[in-house]
């Protein structure tokens, strides 16, 4: 396995005794999967990118060839020994060369034991895009029992289990959470384990699977599990703010104040901005609450509007970022920290108003969200929060006020594909009323704030039955973003006021669009037609991009999105080339990197296949009359005849830039011409021999 040689065998951190230990972890002997007599283990979807990251040497292209495909599955493809319900032949199995390990935790009501269907079996650096090393991260396979099975076993639960289209919902959830920015478990792979169970209610066969991640697994639950131990909880506190330092890039821990600061931080941003991208976890309990990242989006789906009242969420999506910092992170963690805190450390800790801090951060971040769903750039939210941040935590507050409003005993139907029904649901759509309100900006010199309120009506309360409530809701919420749009454009011209306008208008458009395939139970139907394509004969390739396909109109944020360009160009992050282009966007997916490069007044898309580089010219006219014996379809600008003209010039054949044993003149004559002859802007015209603009 010298591709996986990276990924080193898991061991337990060293600062944690051997009792602690002991009493943290459990050995679970494995065996390598075989499958069943129709079909072996096969890898169903591979992650590249981010095996790429921790090391991994994956092949040319990113193909899974027979060979890497056989050492993925000999390291991953794992089943245990132990579980009750394996087959008699289990323990025959030949052993595994990889040892796992499974954690225990608790849970709210006790239930929960710890990880009952995962196992860590290896550990590995994780390197940032420049390849520099980042942290060190573990490696979990889930859907190996472990015998730690919840007291309140159901047919989900009690076999050990995952369901091969769950595996592919927990993939695409993080990838969603990642490429927007929130902090999030990375998957690698997804493993058709090549067997089914049946299901008792229908008595279906449903098919199982591997879901291989990385990244850090320490929940709150670990540290209630502990809770009655005060040294062995000591000790694992003192190993998460070894963690802490480290992801910060600083060597020594922090104590136990600045702990507690930065685990509030982290769950803050990730709760307000999972929020902001209608994100609902589902299940936020002590064993499902990650302290570094976002884990375990089984549960996991997204909305198009906040749900107070959730029928398939206990805690709903409206609510779970007060009811997280009100429980959890106000009550339980500092509870847990004074445990594990001497006697100067329990009096710094004491002196922490922990209600305040929980609840103006998290106010905090969500008005942050807020001004820029509004429209506004990171430079104007930060001086808006600084200089006027009272007005800012009241337009966040009116906002919520509109999204906790309900229609009482009103049944709508959640997402377009889900069988289920939501009551008390939301009575207002906060994201297109922001983006809607932030469109009418552009006509305040025109029109009154009645006229602007009536608009507004239209995207708040589409149905017919508006009320006094409705206009009183949607006149506050234009009077609010008036005196935010006055502190903000103070001082502009009218005509610098339009143009600010116009390019909010475009931002509140570009965040809060809706969220294509992963609304309800879209997800769910993405991941049985992947299943579906693979057992017809579909190649992992051509699965992941069915994948990046999917996710790639829910990439609202980050990179290759507009913004995050906008935002490198500002701070002076983009990547420049040799001839000082800058690359607004890149991106790279089976063997194929595209990137978008511009000079500021010409846009060009490189293409790179297998090391040849190709480049289109955005399309431009001509209306030079060339003959029409040799003329291809490409076009480009001829200075000798007027830009009016429609007529495009077909005779300039755009070749592809050389790269290695080929040139271009050698690429002309294969397409039938003469040799593009170099100029400033790239090639001449054949019919005029004029440089193309």
């Amino acid at each position: 396995m010298k591709r996986l040689a990276p990924l080193a065998p898991w061991s337990a951190p060293s600062g944690l005794s051997a009792r602690t230990a002991a009493k943290l972890f459990v050995s679970v002997p494995l065996a390598a999967e075989p499958g069943d007599a129709a079909q072996r283990p096969r890898v169903l979807l591979a992650n590249f990118d981010e095996l790429r990251r921790l090391g991994v040497k994956v092949p040319a292209n990113d193909r899974l060839t027979p060979a890497f495909e056989r050492e993925l599955l000999e390291r991953f493809a794992l089943r245990s020994t132990v579980n009750p319900e394996a087959p008699d032949d289990a323990k025959s199995l030949p052993p595994s060369k990889v040892t796992g390990v499974a954690t225990r935790y608790q849970g709210y009501p006790g239930a929960v034991q710890g990880d009952g269907r995962a196992v860590l079996v290896a550990q590995a650096v994780r390197h940032d895009a420049r390849g520099r090393p980042r942290e060190r991260v573990d490696v979990q396979v889930k859907g190996v029992a472990t015998g730690l099975l919840p007291r309140r076993k159901d047919w989900a639960s009690r076999h050990g289990k995952m369901f091969l289209s769950r595996a592919i919902q927990e993939a695409l959830y993080a990838d969603y959470l990642d490429v927007n920015g929130v902090p999030s478990n990375r998957w690698l792979l997804v493993i058709d384990s090549g067997t089914s169970i049946i299901r008792p209610t229908d008595n279906e066969p449903v098919r199982v699977g591997l879901h291989v991640r990385s990244g850090h697994f320490w929940r709150m639950g670990h540290l209630w599990y502990l809770g009655d131990d005060g040294c062995a909880l000591r000790e694992l506190v003192q190993h998460v703010a070894e963690l802490a330092a480290a992801e910060r890039g600083r060597r020594g821990a922090p104590s136990l104040r600045r702990l507690y600061l930065q685990l509030l931080r982290r769950k803050v941003c990730e709760l307000a901005d999972a929020w902001w991208l209608r994100y609902a976890h589902g299940s936020f309990t002590p064993d499902n609450i990650g302290l570094f990242e976002c884990i375990d989006q089984g549960t996991a789906c997204t909305v198009d509007r906040t749900h107070v009242s959730f029928s398939a969420h206990r805690m709903g999506y409206g609510h779970c970022p007060e009811i997280l910092m009100e429980e959890d992170y106000k009550r339980h963690l500092p509870d847990l920290l004074k445990r594990a805190a001497t006697g100067a450390e329990r009096r710094a800790l004491a002196e922490l108003p922990f209600a305040l801090t929980a609840r103006g951060w998290i106010e905090a971040r969500m008005a942050f969200q807020a001004l820029r769903h509004l429209g506004l750039d990171e430079r104007q939210v930060r001086t808006m929060l600084r200089a006027h941040r009272e007005v800012a935590l009241q337009l966040w507050r009116h906002v919520k006020l509109l999204a906790d409003e309900v229609d009482r005993g009103r049944e709508v139907m959640v997402g377009r594909h889900m069988s289920f029904r939501a009551r008390h649901a939301a009575r207002y759509d906060v994201f297109a009323a922001l983006t809607k309100v932030s469109s009418l900006l552009r006509f305040r010199e025109r029109w009154t704030p009645r006229q602007r309120v009536q608009r507004l009506l239209r995207v708040l309360r589409p149905e017919d039955d508006r009320t006094g409530l409705d206009l009183n809701r949607a006149l506050a919420l234009v009077q609010w973003v008036d005196g935010v749009a006055d502190l903000v454009l103070d001082g502009l011209s009218p005509r610098a006021r339009a143009a600010m306008a116009e390019l909010w208008r475009e931002r509140a458009k570009a965040l809060n669009r809706r969220i294509a395939n992963l609304e309800g139970g879209d997800s769910l139907h993405l991941a049985d037609a992947i299943v579906k394509a693979r057992i017809e004969g579909a190649s992992t390739t051509q699965l992941r991009a069915r994948l990046v396909a999917a996710m790639r109109e829910d990439v609202v944020e980050g990179p290759g999105t507009a913004l995050e360009a906008a935002r490198r160009l500002r701070s002076g992050r983009a990547r420049r080339l040799p001839d000082g282009r800058v690359v607004l966007s890149s991106c790279a997916e089976g063997g194929v990197r595209l990137e978008q490069v511009s000079d500021g007044v010409r846009d060009v898309l490189r293409v790179v296949v297998g090391g040849t580089r190709f480049a289109w010219r955005s399309r431009a006219r001509c209306g030079s009359p060339c003959g029409g014996a040799a003329c291809s379809s490409s076009g480009a600008l001829c200075p000798r005849r007027p830009r009016r003209s429609s007529t495009r010039c077909r005779c300039l054949r755009m070749a592809p830039r050389a790269s290695g044993r080929a040139s271009s003149r050698a690429t002309a004559r294969r397409r039938g011409g003469s040799p593009t002859e170099g100029s400033a802007s790239g090639a001449r015209c054949r019919c005029c021999s004029a440089a193309s603009r």
